[in-house]
């Protein structure tokens, strides 16, 4: 394969080629290489050259013609290749795991009927999620509402932010706030602060699973009446609260799930969506969602 040698790094070799576009092979498939540029050649041992990879005559190995003279090495014993004069691929990939990676996720649907009763249902969400390799923080907010002959049966309107760090690769610690407003559970506010730990029990590029326990504080204000049994939550009070979150995916198909539960009142809330890609790009996702929560 005729082509310039970009880097090899991770066990994978690409190669620019003017037939081909951009190639990839296998480290492990490489016979021998040329190369009639200067580049680095780092070794499993650890050892380092400089200087362009010569053709091997027959039963010879490759040759790098460094500044001392040729240093024969075989295919298996090269780590990583990258051009003269940039940084080793480790370290230019340590760098972009730190710079902060944004991605928004926006959600909508509305279903209008009319005849003998005409309805009208709304809901849209947006998340906007900032994530590095050693922290994340997500914005979220979301509306739903409904009516019926033209009166409102449905009024809801959250926002939040969470923020998390790592610890360890799997543990890290958070924080989070959310304020929530519901006409029809006679909810002029309720605003919620917690913190805690959490564990990802399965981290992986295409699943993860992740369990946290908090504690934190809620204020809550009603409409209801003092002597109404509901408004026990009104006012402030201390909550501990438990999670669970994660996500599949599975070739054009994704599932997303997420469950909490807060002891002191007992509430709950779960989630469970299932999408699929729309065309051949990734950006857009079709699917359904399932919600359930419980305010007692």
């Amino acid at each position: 394969i005729v082509g310039t040698i970009e880097k090899q790094h991770g066990g994978k070799l690409l190669i620019a080629t003017d037939f081909a576009g951009k190639l990839e092979i296998e480290a492990a498939k490489i016979k021998g290489y040329v190369s009639d540029k200067k580049v680095n050649v780092a070794l499993g041992s650890g050892d380092r050259l400089v200087g362009s990879i010569s053709k091997p005559a027959a039963g010879e190995k490759s040759g790098v013609d460094t500044a001392i003279g040729p240093i024969a090495v075989q295919p298996e014993q090269v780590a990583a290749i990258w051009p003269e004069g940039q940084e080793h691929p480790d370290v230019i990939a340590k760098i972009d795991a730190l710079k902060p990676k944004w991605t928004t996720r926006l959600e909508g649907g509305v279903n209008r009927k009319e005849g003998n009763t005409d309805s009208l249902e709304g809901r849209a969400k947006v998340e906007i999620l900032r994530k590095t390799a050693d922290d994340q923080l997500k914005f979220y907010a979301s509306a739903d509402y409904a009516e019926q002959n033209n009166v409102r049966n449905r009024s809801e309107y959250i926002a939040g932010t969470r923020y998390e760090n790592n610890i360890t690769d799997r543990l890290y610690w958070y924080i989070r706030s959310e304020l929530e407003n519901d006409e029809f559970e006679d909810l002029d506010l309720r605003a919620t602060a917690a913190g805690g730990l959490g564990y990802y029990w399965i981290k992986e590029k295409i699943q993860d699973l992740k369990t946290s326990v908090g504690a934190g504080y809620r204020y809550v204000d009603t409409d209801l009446s003092p002597a109404d049994p509901g408004n026990r939550r009104d006012g402030g009070q201390g909550e501990m609260i438990v999670s669970l979150d994660g996500g599949h995916v599975s070739g054009p198909w994704r599932v997303d799930w997420y469950g909490s539960y807060g002891f002191r009142l007992d509430d709950y809330d779960a989630l469970v969506s299932l999408t699929h890609t729309v065309g051949s790009s990734d950006r857009v996702r079709a699917g359904l969602e399932v919600a359930a929560k419980s305010r007692r």
